[in-house]
């Protein structure tokens, strides 16, 4: 499958914090999901997490948009989970000391 690693449009958008840092943004970004260039009809939904670490958009493969976008969350669920940890869990969503990030882990 040859993607381009564009996020296209951004259908959704979570920003996260850091605690002892409120300057420093986590933002998630999710695209719309597209017909992935296979012979097989899948789709792909791409995502990006940005603000720390790699700032590459990331797919998520299914067989229709729906899966797409669920694999994509799960998927951003657990790159949350590991930069919160690097962070030593001091993310916050809504405000500063929410830990329920809203997100699979």
């Amino acid at each position: 499958m040859t993607e381009s690693h564009t996020l296209g449009q951004v259908i959704a958008t979570r920003v996260l914090t850091v605690d002892d840092d409120p300057g420093l943004e986590i933002v998630i970004s999710l695209g719309q999901p597209r017909k992935a260039d296979t012979e097989q009809g899948d789709y792909v939904c791409p995502y990006q997490v940005t603000g720390v670490g790699s700032a590459k958009v990331r797919y998520a493969v299914g067989m229709d948009t729906l899966q797409a976008i669920q694999f994509a969350i799960e998927m951003i669920g657990a790159d949350v989970s590991s930069i919160n940890r690097k962070l030593g869990g001091k993310l916050s969503w809504l405000e500063p000391g929410y830990k329920d990030l809203g997100l699979p882990q």
